[in-house]
Protein backbone atom coordinates (compact mmCIF):
# COMPACT_ATOMS: atom_id res chain seq x y z
CA UNK A 1 0.00 0.00 0.00
CA UNK A 2 1.19 3.80 -0.49
CA UNK A 3 2.25 5.67 2.23
CA UNK A 4 1.61 8.90 1.17
CA UNK A 5 4.97 11.92 2.12
CA UNK A 6 4.73 13.14 5.59
CA UNK A 7 6.08 14.52 8.91
CA UNK A 8 6.05 13.24 12.06
CA UNK A 9 7.21 13.43 15.88
CA UNK A 10 9.34 10.34 16.48
CA UNK A 11 7.77 8.37 20.20
CA UNK A 12 9.79 9.94 23.05
CA UNK A 13 12.52 8.10 24.99
CA UNK A 14 11.05 7.60 28.11
CA UNK A 15 13.85 7.29 31.31
CA UNK A 16 13.99 8.42 34.96
CA UNK A 17 16.34 10.79 35.78
CA UNK A 18 18.59 11.12 39.01
CA UNK A 19 15.50 11.68 41.45
CA UNK A 20 14.02 8.26 39.77
CA UNK A 21 11.42 10.50 38.33
CA UNK A 22 9.98 9.32 34.72
CA UNK A 23 11.24 11.98 31.74
CA UNK A 24 10.14 11.93 28.43
CA UNK A 25 12.39 13.47 26.05
CA UNK A 26 10.92 14.14 22.47
CA UNK A 27 13.06 14.44 19.42
CA UNK A 28 12.45 16.93 17.10
CA UNK A 29 9.32 16.46 14.09
CA UNK A 30 10.77 13.89 11.39
CA UNK A 31 9.70 14.82 7.42
CA UNK A 32 9.37 11.68 4.95
CA UNK A 33 9.71 13.44 1.33
CA UNK A 34 9.09 10.86 -0.70
CA UNK A 35 5.88 8.43 -0.72
CA UNK A 36 6.70 4.70 -0.10
CA UNK A 37 5.41 1.17 -0.16
CA UNK A 38 4.79 -1.24 2.30
CA UNK A 39 3.33 -4.24 2.42
CA UNK A 40 -0.32 -4.53 4.03
CA UNK A 41 -0.09 -7.48 5.94
CA UNK A 42 2.49 -9.55 7.28
CA UNK A 43 4.41 -12.69 5.32
CA UNK A 44 2.90 -15.43 4.93
CA UNK A 45 4.57 -19.04 5.69
CA UNK A 46 3.12 -19.87 2.13
CA UNK A 47 5.03 -16.97 0.99
CA UNK A 48 7.75 -17.55 2.89
CA UNK A 49 7.55 -21.05 1.26
CA UNK A 50 7.34 -19.67 -1.90
CA UNK A 51 10.68 -18.13 -1.59
CA UNK A 52 12.85 -19.53 0.43
CA UNK A 53 11.34 -23.28 0.23
CA UNK A 54 10.84 -24.29 4.12
CA UNK A 55 8.98 -22.96 7.01
CA UNK A 56 10.97 -21.70 10.22
CA UNK A 57 7.80 -20.84 12.15
CA UNK A 58 6.67 -22.99 15.42
CA UNK A 59 2.71 -21.95 14.42
CA UNK A 60 2.08 -23.61 11.22
CA UNK A 61 -0.39 -22.49 9.00
CA UNK A 62 -0.11 -21.03 5.07
CA UNK A 63 -2.44 -18.13 5.79
CA UNK A 64 -0.55 -17.68 9.28
CA UNK A 65 2.52 -15.11 9.26
CA UNK A 66 5.92 -16.49 9.42
CA UNK A 67 7.58 -16.41 12.70
CA UNK A 68 10.89 -17.15 14.15
CA UNK A 69 13.28 -15.89 11.80
CA UNK A 70 16.15 -13.90 12.09
CA UNK A 71 17.17 -10.27 10.84
CA UNK A 72 19.14 -12.28 8.36
CA UNK A 73 16.47 -14.32 7.11
CA UNK A 74 14.48 -11.01 6.36
CA UNK A 75 17.22 -9.49 4.61
CA UNK A 76 17.89 -13.38 2.46
CA UNK A 77 14.31 -13.22 1.84
CA UNK A 78 13.42 -9.53 0.43
CA UNK A 79 16.89 -10.22 -1.51
CA UNK A 80 15.73 -13.98 -3.05
CA UNK A 81 12.33 -12.05 -3.80
CA UNK A 82 14.22 -9.76 -5.37
CA UNK A 83 15.31 -11.95 -7.69
CA UNK A 84 12.49 -13.50 -8.39
CA UNK A 85 10.71 -10.23 -9.58
CA UNK A 86 12.60 -10.97 -13.63
CA UNK A 87 10.81 -8.31 -15.11
CA UNK A 88 12.55 -5.87 -12.50
CA UNK A 89 8.76 -4.20 -11.90
CA UNK A 90 9.80 -3.70 -7.60
CA UNK A 91 12.53 -3.30 -5.87
CA UNK A 92 11.72 -4.69 -2.62
CA UNK A 93 13.24 -3.56 1.07
CA UNK A 94 12.61 -3.51 4.66
CA UNK A 95 11.40 -0.27 5.80
CA UNK A 96 13.74 2.28 7.20
CA UNK A 97 13.01 2.84 11.50
CA UNK A 98 10.82 5.94 10.51
CA UNK A 99 9.02 4.68 7.48
CA UNK A 100 7.65 1.76 10.08
CA UNK A 101 6.99 4.14 12.88
CA UNK A 102 5.45 6.52 10.47
CA UNK A 103 3.19 4.00 8.84
CA UNK A 104 2.35 2.02 11.83
CA UNK A 105 0.86 5.38 13.17
CA UNK A 106 -1.35 5.54 9.95
CA UNK A 107 0.27 9.06 9.37
CA UNK A 108 -1.22 10.72 12.43
CA UNK A 109 0.53 12.51 14.54
CA UNK A 110 0.09 11.36 17.77
CA UNK A 111 2.02 9.44 21.18
CA UNK A 112 0.32 6.31 20.65
CA UNK A 113 0.19 3.74 17.73
CA UNK A 114 -3.13 3.04 17.08
CA UNK A 115 -5.21 5.69 15.27
CA UNK A 116 -6.48 7.98 17.56
CA UNK A 117 -4.79 11.75 18.10
CA UNK A 118 -3.85 12.59 21.29
CA UNK A 119 -7.21 14.71 22.10
CA UNK A 120 -9.08 11.87 20.99
CA UNK A 121 -7.48 9.78 23.80
CA UNK A 122 -7.41 12.56 25.97
CA UNK A 123 -11.75 12.94 25.54
CA UNK A 124 -11.96 8.95 25.90
CA UNK A 125 -9.75 8.91 28.87
CA UNK A 126 -12.87 11.48 30.79
CA UNK A 127 -15.71 10.03 29.35
CA UNK A 128 -14.07 6.92 31.16
CA UNK A 129 -13.31 8.38 34.29
CA UNK A 130 -17.14 10.00 34.23
CA UNK A 131 -18.40 6.45 34.35
CA UNK A 132 -16.12 5.35 36.67
CA UNK A 133 -17.66 8.04 38.98
CA UNK A 134 -21.10 7.52 37.80
CA UNK A 135 -20.49 3.60 38.85
CA UNK A 136 -18.59 4.84 42.26
CA UNK A 137 -21.60 6.21 43.50
CA UNK A 138 -24.53 3.85 41.98
CA UNK A 139 -22.57 1.36 44.21
CA UNK A 140 -22.17 3.61 47.53
CA UNK A 141 -25.87 4.73 46.82
CA UNK A 142 -26.89 0.88 47.03
CA UNK A 143 -24.78 -0.38 49.77
CA UNK A 144 -26.23 2.10 51.78
CA UNK A 145 -29.57 2.02 51.42
CA UNK A 146 -31.64 -1.42 50.64
CA UNK A 147 -28.65 -3.52 50.04
CA UNK A 148 -27.52 -2.34 54.09
CA UNK A 149 -30.00 -4.80 55.54
CA UNK A 150 -28.51 -7.45 53.11
CA UNK A 151 -25.19 -6.75 54.46
CA UNK A 152 -26.12 -7.13 57.90
CA UNK A 153 -27.69 -10.17 57.19
CA UNK A 154 -24.79 -11.60 55.62
CA UNK A 155 -22.59 -10.24 58.77
CA UNK A 156 -24.96 -12.13 61.07
CA UNK A 157 -24.46 -15.75 58.88
CA UNK A 158 -20.64 -14.88 59.04
CA UNK A 159 -21.03 -14.43 62.43
CA UNK A 160 -22.94 -17.39 63.25
CA UNK A 161 -21.45 -19.54 61.03
CA UNK A 162 -17.96 -19.02 63.30
CA UNK A 163 -19.66 -19.38 66.30
CA UNK A 164 -20.33 -22.90 65.54
CA UNK A 165 -16.54 -23.48 64.49
CA UNK A 166 -15.23 -25.82 66.90
CA UNK A 167 -12.26 -24.12 68.31
CA UNK A 168 -12.97 -20.74 67.14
Amino acid sequence: MLIPAGYFELAPTIRKNEFNEIVETYKPKRILSKPFYIGKYEVTQEQWVAVMGGNPSKFKGRANPVENITWEDALEFIERLNTKDVIGRYKYRLPTEMEWEYAARGGQDAQYYFFMKDSELLALENELEQIKEQDAKKFARAMFSEDKRTMTRMLTESNSKKARIPGG
